[in-house]
């Protein structure tokens, strides 16, 4: 936004018009006070003669008390400023509508795929939420190209579920994905997956939260088991209250 006012008769000289030029150069908001002085008029007229005057401006052609001027000048900032927080969250919703907010899923392959592959597409074949799962390429074996897939994927995501198993610990990237998750400031949802093969007692289910403190920096994150509070039916629940909790 700029307000201009005075005088200024040659125009390449003008220190106004250069102003004016730069203003229009970046699409500012341009309010040419046209009574106070010879740019001033030249630069509301001009945008006024190329319909370029802003709307709700026009009473600056005639007005000329000074406290009516301002009172006006200070509404139509105010609606400005709003159009324009409007128009901003119009672009935000459209851009997380189309790409959504992202999902980085951690996990033992060789164990809880299946699971991986289920909650991916529960979540990436709704059509009313907002979040994206990121896809897995095809498993490789060089570890500098695994890791820089997840540094470029993570980066890509605000949300990290971690599906835990047996063997979850034990997985060589688990801790390395769960650092760069920390680092791209995830929020991390665990997932506890409480099938009959894991057993996990209560004794184990501790062993579970020690881990967890160690590998999020002591973060005391509640646990989910993926069966027992049916995970099918409430993994988007989930994920939006650790939506709403971060932005609170």
């Amino acid at each position: 936004m700029i307000v201009l006012f005075g005088y200024g008769e040659n125009r390449e000289k003008s220190g106004i018009f250069r102003e004016y030029d730069i203003a229009r150069e970046n699409g500012n908001y341009i309010i040419p006070i046209r009574n106070t002085g010879f740019a001033a008029q030249i630069i509301y007229d001009e945008l006024e003669v190329g319909k370029q005057l802003p709307e709700g401006l026009e009473f600056l052609k005639t007005e000329e008390n000074i406290k009516e001027m301002v009172e006006g000048i200070v509404h139509n900032l105010n609606v400005h400023r709003k159009e324009k927080e409007e128009k901003l969250n119009e672009q935000l919703f459209s851009s997380v509508a189309m790409y959504g907010i992202g999902i980085f899923i951690s996990y033992h392959y060789d164990s809880d795929n299946c699971i991986a592959r289920e909650i991916t597409e529960i979540i990436n074949t709704d059509k009313i939420n907002v979040f994206s799962v990121v896809r897995e390429n095809e498993k490789q074996k060089d570890d500098e190209i695994i890791k820089n897939w997840v540094d470029e994927e993570i980066k890509k995501t605000r949300i990290t579920i971690l599906l835990i198993s047996e063997k979850t610990f034990d997985r060589k990237y688990v801790s390395y994905e769960l650092s760069k998750s920390l680092l791209n400031g995830n929020t991390v949802i665990p997932i506890l997956i409480d099938s009959e093969e894991n057993a996990f007692d209560e004794d184990s289910i501790n062993l579970v939260n020690k881990k967890l403190d160690k590998e999020l920096s002591g973060r005391k994150l509640k646990i989910r088991k993926w069966f027992h509070e049916n995970g099918k039916e409430n993994i988007l629940r989930w994920l939006n209250e650790a939506l709403e909790k971060e932005e609170s």
